[in-house]
Formats: structure tokens, C-alpha cells, sequence
């Protein structure tokens, strides 16, 4: 299989997320993941390069084992849409994942940034 990291290069940069063009990079709207995050970790703010105590957001990491891609990291919200606090539910290490709205920031050849607005067992 072909793995789509090895190509970042060839890819056109862009400058916001995108949930056309991380469809575009997996081939899918809804791929799978292996979660490979114990739990949400957390993500503090930073002003002018020096971090905040002020919490902006969690991310997990996920892998792409089917297509030979090491962990990266997915950036999620600290509230779903209903306003409660984030959390994996009933999802642990090692289990298939989906995102929901998954978008991708193309940064550079290789920086590739993601986030989605909830995840999901698979």
C-alpha cells in the first residue's frame, strides 16, 4: 500500500484547515485510526512563543497502522457541540476510531497538522 505521508511533498500548501483536503489526503471521509492515547491530553495557549496557564484544547494520538503511518496527532475541542467536557467515552488504547469532521492543515512539505470536532468508537 502506498502511504500517503511519503508524498507530502508533491501535495499544494495550504494556510487553514480543510475538511476537503484531509479527505483528499486519506482517500476517505470517515478513515479508521488505532487510538494509541491512554486519554486526552491537554494543549495550553501561548503568547509570543511562552505557554499560558490557560487551557486551549486536547488532542489524542492516533496511528494508521493499515497504511504503515506512525502516531500523529488529532486536535479536539474541549466541549462537544452540546457544551459538555470532552472525553474518549468508552474508548481506549488500542481501539478503531472515527472523527467526527476531521480537517486537515497542510503547513509545509512536512507539517501536517489535523483536527476534528469529536471522535467516536469505530
Amino acid at each position: 500500500m502506498a502511504n500517503p505521508f511519503g508524498t507530502l511533498a508533491k501535495k499544494r500548501i495550504d494556510s487553514k484547515y480543510s475538511r476537503d483536503l484531509a479527505i483528499d489526503f486519506f482517500g476517505e471521509e470517515k478513515p479508521k485510526f488505532t487510538l494509541v492515547s491512554c486519554q486526552l491530553q491537554e494543549q495550553n495557549r501561548f503568547k509570543d512563543g511562552k505557554p499560558l496557564n490557560e487551557l486551549a484544547n486536547y488532542f489524542v494520538l492516533v496511528a494508521w497502522p493499515e497504511m504503515m503511518v506512525e502516531p500523529f496527532k488529532v486536535k479536539l475541542p474541549l466541549a462537544d457541540d452540546n457544551g459538555e467536557k470532552m472525553t474518549l467515552k468508552n474508548i481506549k488504547f488500542g481501539d478503531k476510531v472515527v472523527f467526527d469532521d476531521l480537517e486537515m492543515l497542510d503547513f509545509s512539505s512536512y507539517k501536517k497538522y489535523f483536527q476534528a470536532k469529536g471522535i467516536e468508537k469505530a
